[in-house]
Order: C-alpha cells, then structure tokens, then sequence
C-alpha cells in the first residue's frame, strides 16, 4: 500500500505533469494526498509489533525516504516555479529512478520479508490448527456421548409431566372448559410452566365469568333501549299529529278574527256615518226653534230622518250581532286550542297561555258587543220617543218649541252614543288586530315546535336502530362466549 501510494503514484504525476496530461495545480493535489495517505499507512504499520529485521529494514527505508523527500521538495518548488519543464528529460528520468528506486527496493525488502514471516506463521498455524482439530475431534466424540445419555436422562424426566401438560392444555382448548386445571407435581421448571398456567387460565375464567355477566346485561338493556325507543318513535309520532291539528286550528282561528277586524271597521264606518246624521238632526232642530212656522212642516220630514235613524240602528244592531257571533266562535277556538295544548303536556303550556289570552280577549268582545246593543236599544227606543214628539208637535206648536229642545238634547245624547259605539269598534278593530298578531305567533311557534317534533322522531328511529344493531351484537356475543365452561 506504500508502495503504490508513495512511489508509483508520485511518479505516474510526473510522468503526465511533464506530458502536460495534468495541470500544475492538480498535480500538486494529487501529490499532496499520496504523500499524506503514505504518511497514514507508514505510521499504523510502524505501531504494529516489529521484528529485528523489520526494524533493520524500516531504518533503510527511512533513509531513502529522505532522498525521495529532498527530491520532491525540489520538483514542488520548479512546478511552482515554472520552471520544472526545463529540466533535460534524461536529467529527470535519472534523478526520478535513481531516488525512488532505492525506496521501492526498500519496501519490497519489507514486502518479502512480511510474505515469509506470513508463511511461516501459516504452516505453523496448519500444523496447531491439525493438533487442534484432532483434540477436539476426541473432545467432540467425548462430549456426544455424555450429551446423549443426559439427553436421554433429561428426556425421560420431561416427557412425562410434558405429556400430561399438553394433554390437558388439549382438554381445555377441545372443551372449551376453563375450570379443569392442570394437576402439578414437583417444583421444577415444568411445575412452575404448570402453576403459571393454571394461574393464566384462572384469570382467564374470572375474564369470561365477567363477559358473560356484562353480556347477559347489556342484552337485557339493549332490548329495554328498544321497548323504550319505540315507544319514543310512537308517543313523537302522535305529537307530530297533533301539532298538526293545531296548526290548522290556528289557521282558522286566524280568518276568523281577520273577519272580525273587517266587521269592526265596517261597524265604524257605520257609526261615524250615523254621528254625521245625529249632528245634521241636531241642527235641523235649532232651525225648528229659530223657526216655529215651519216647525209643522219639517216634523214630518225630522219624523222620516228619525225612522231612517231606528232603521240604521237596526243594521247596527245586525252587526253587533255578527260581532257577537265572531267573538263566541272565537272563544270556542280558544277552548279548542287551550284543550290542545293542555294534552302536549309541558311543551304546549306557552301556547296554553295564549289561547288563555285569547279567549278573554273574545269574553271581552262579547260585553263591548254587549253595551253596543245596550246603547242601540236606547237609541231606538229615543228615536221612537222622537218620533211620538213630532206627531205631538203638530197639533200643538207652543209645545213643539219644547218638544224640539228636548230633541236637541236627545240628538246630543245619540252623537255622544254614536262617538261611543266609534270608539268602542276602534277598540275592538286594534284588539282583533293585536289577535291576529299573537295569533301568526302562535302559528310560527306551533310550526318551530313541529319542526322539532319531527326532529325528535327522526332521532328516535335512529335510536330504534342502533339499539336494533346493539341487541343483534350482544346476541351473537351471548352465543360466542356461551361456548366457554364457567
């Protein structure tokens, strides 16, 4: 290895530096890492145990190193130089071989000299490893024999207890009964593979004991999961239903009170055209009094106004009527409604509060409607008693001057009515409205409620799977561990 790298490596770069087959730079290079890789290889073979003759040589060797080391030391400066192809090619070629060859020499010295030394060693090592291989071969035939008889000793010891531990480790895997146990004898290793497994299959029994408590009971809840998600999949069912139901009675209810609001503003209308008559009345009787002459022939004509009156406050009447008959269909649906929510339980009480409201808003229309006939009554009854003042009045003018006062004074008793029954429909207008705002409410509530209702059933038909699935896993469960012997 020293040779190659320090030697032939070295002058092959000279050879192809002089050739210009390599630049000054790499050939540098290239002899800087021989020289190191040398050094490496020169310094671990120098640790290594040397003869005396090893040492003589390695002495020799060192000295033609120097020569070589001089040599290289001038061609490095001439390449830095420029100079190194100046020399005369004989002069080269004789300074190269005549430095390197007495380093190769040297090293070949060493070369044969370590081949012989390896040969000798090798034929003595041929000559203990032949020793070596007939004592072992005695020791091997000596040895054979003994592991033989303690082989058969030892085979005799273990096959018995052996056997009847895998006869019975047979047993339990065959009958699947984990409360046979192996019967232990001794207190050797086989004895100790027996204890452990008694123990093994001891906890492996309390293991499957467990199981098959824990499977008995998750099959008894998976089916009482099932009874129960059922009966959650039918009771949601008929809530769903009745929402419905609900729902549609809300609706209704609805047009019902947007025709109550329409009659409301009929009636209004109505009244505000029956306060236009009494007021035009009321002036027709200061006439009459400012003008007593023509009292006799404008009696019959304030006696025909007066019938136009009674038959207006009969229409009135009518009305009243039809309110009347509104507000008690609207309490019907209240009641209808209130009954409804009273059977969804705690989910309808909210809208058990508003069908509560209701029905007293409806009570509430019932007395207004109630006083407006009251007023009407008063107002036909005072029409008429106008209509026997004017036939009284003309047969006698004297007393029709105070007969005419005191129409005066009725006809302001009919308009403060009149503004009376306006305001009592205006109330009953702004309470049909706010109705059939609680009312959309109501409905939008019921809507949200039933959204929820389907939700909740859609759910517990999820549960009714599952709990399906769960059940059919702890029978197959049931049936796979029932196979083991507790």
């Amino acid at each position: 290895m020293v040779s190659d790298n320090y030697a032939v490596v070295i002058v092959d770069t000279f050879h192809k530096l002089r050739g210009q087959q390599l630049s000054d730079r790499a050939a540098l290079e290239q002899i800087e890492a021989a020289k190191n890789t040398a050094q490496g290889e020169w310094k671990n073979y120098l640790q290594t145990g040397l003869t005396k003759q090893e040492r003589d040589l390695v002495s020799a060797s060192e000295k033609a190193e120097q020569v070589v080391e001089r040599l290289l030391d001038d061609y490095i400066a001439r390449v830095r130089a420029n100079t190194f192809n100046s020399i005369p090619y004989d002069v080269f070629i004789h300074d190269l071989y005549a430095a390197f060859d007495p380093l190769s020499e040297s090293y070949n010295a060493l070369i044969e000299l370590q081949l012989t030394e390896a040969n000798s060693l090798r034929s003595m090592g041929r000559a203990e490893a032949d020793a070596t291989k007939a004592a072992m071969l005695i020791s091997s035939v000596a040895i054979i024999v003994m592991m033989l008889t303690i082989g058969m000793l030892i085979f005799k010891s273990i096959n018995k207890p052996l056997t009847r531990l895998r006869m019975r480790i047979g047993n339990i895997a065959r009958d699947a009964d984990l409360t046979q146990r192996v019967i232990i004898e001794g207190n050797d290793e086989l004895s100790e593979i027996g204890r452990d497994f008694n123990s093994m299959i001891s906890c492996l029994h309390d293991l499957v004991k467990s199981l098959v408590t824990m499977v008995n009971s998750l099959s008894k809840t998976a089916c009482e999961l099932n009874t129960i998600s059922q009966s959650m999949v039918g009771t949601s069912q008929q809530q769903e239903q009745q929402t419905v139901m609900i729902a549609t009675a809300t609706t209704q209810m609805s047009s019902a009170i947007q025709e109550v609001a329409h009659s409301a503003m009929n009636t209004a209308n109505k009244a505000e055209v029956s306060g236009e008559l009494a007021k035009q009345g009321v002036g027709v009787i200061s006439q009459n009094i400012q003008t007593i002459e023509k009292l006799a022939g404008e009696v019959g004509d304030n006696a025909q106004l007066i019938k136009a009156l009674n038959d207006q406050s009969n229409e009135i009447n009518q009305v009243v009527l039809m309110i009347q008959g509104v507000a008690e269909q609207t309490n019907l649906l209240a009641l209808n409604a209130a009954i409804e929510a009273a059977r969804a339980g705690e989910s309808g009480r909210g809208f058990a509060v508003v069908a509560d409201e209701v029905r007293q808003l409806a009570h509430n229309t019932q007395k207004a409607t109630e006083s407006i006939r009251e007023m009407i009554s008063k107002l036909q009854g005072t029409a008429q008693h106008a209509v026997s003042s004017m036939e009284g009045a003309q047969s006698s003018a004297a007393s029709g001057v105070n007969r005419a006062n005191e129409s005066a004074k009725l006809m302001a008793e009919i308009n403060q009515a009149v503004d009376e029954i306006v305001g009592m429909n205006i109330q009953v207008s702004t309470a049909t409205e706010e109705q059939t705002t609680v009312v959309a409410e109501i409905s939008e509530n019921i809507n949200d409620f039933s959204s929820s209702i389907s939700e909740i059933t859609n759910s517990a038909k999820s549960n009714a799977d599952v709990s399906n699935h769960l059940q059919a896993l702890s029978e197959r469960l049931n049936k796979q561990v029932s196979v083991f012997k507790v």
